[in-house]
């Protein structure tokens, strides 16, 4: 009974060690995001996490990070292999940048706080560590498609794995947010297919339903005869809790019901120019 006992424990210690062993060799990244930002990553972590059991992810938003002390937030930045930055702003800025970082982590940085560029670290190395490129950084079309993306990381090698991460994170969506998390372990030239979202998008609401569709699909299925009601919200609102309200301000009435979800910038303008145009212009069900 004795040798039966003492092999019990000798098998339950090995597995311990197994387990240990595993457990330090998963990969750790860790992503620190704006509050707005975190509900699109968390569900991309969560569909990678169904695909990669050796990774562990963690997602601290700005709110979470202004709790912790100092000693805190350095020990979650050390214990970190790979670190992604997205929209951060303000007081966290100064915080971050006074932290130490370790030699060999791999770091991503995203729309954010031109000061906080050069700790951007991926396979290229430092590569903001000299400057911050205009055409680089500034440019949307660049990586709006898979077809400009490749364009300009075949004009700018160097900056390949950035505009890569960029392109994900400007395409927003669940699998884009995935691929970005997987493009952060990814030591291989291939990434993983970038999904193309249009930054202006016309949802038409049918009860629970809602059909995308295009400004001039939008203008053949709109009937004069009904008003319609238009909601206009950022480019990211399907994928928040800001789509409900949109379900439940349109299965509120009788009319049609748009939700016209627009990027920053043209694509904002080029949504409400295409509201006036709908407006004014005789719609083509008109007698």
């Amino acid at each position: 009974m004795f040798g039966r006992i003492q092999n019990l424990v000798r098998n339950l210690f090995a597995l311990l060690l197994l387990l240990n062993a595993a457990s330090a060799m998963a990969m750790n990244i860790t992503a620190i995001v704006s509050d707005r930002s975190a509900p699109t990553l968390i569900a991309g972590a969560h569909q990678l996490l169904e695909q990669r059991q050796d990774l562990t992810i963690q997602i601290r938003t700005v709110q979470q990070i202004s709790k912790l002390s100092d000693e805190e937030l350095q020990a979650l930045i050390s214990h970190s292999d790979r670190l992604l930055l997205v929209a951060i702003f303000g007081e966290d800025v100064p915080r971050l940048l006074a932290m130490n970082y370790p030699a060999q982590q791999l770091r991503t940085v995203l729309h954010s706080d031109r000061a906080l560029m050069p700790l951007q670290r991926d396979r290229h190395g430092e590569i903001f560590s000299q400057g911050l490129p205009d055409d680089i950084l500034g440019d949307k079309v660049g990586v709006q498609t898979a077809a400009t993306l490749a364009d300009s990381q075949k004009q700018a090698p160097r900056y390949a794995d950035w505009l890569q991460a960029r392109a994900y994170w400007l395409n927003r969506s669940v699998n884009n947010a995935a691929s970005l998390l997987q493009l952060l372990t990814n030591s291989s030239a291939e990434y993983p297919r970038l999904e193309e979202v249009a930054p202006l998008r016309f949802a038409l609401h049918h009860g629970a339903d809602a059909a995308w569709l295009s400004a001039a699909e939008l203008n053949t299925q709109l009937k004069p005869a009904q008003r319609t009601l238009w909601i206009i919200d950022h480019d990211t609102a399907d994928l928040s809790g800001d789509w409900a309200l949109h379900q439940q301000l349109c299965a509120a009435q009788t009319w049609h019901c748009v939700s016209v979800l627009a990027a920053w910038g043209h694509p904002s303008v080029a949504a409400l120019e295409t509201l006036q145009t709908s407006i004014r212009v005789p719609l083509k069900n008109n007698p």
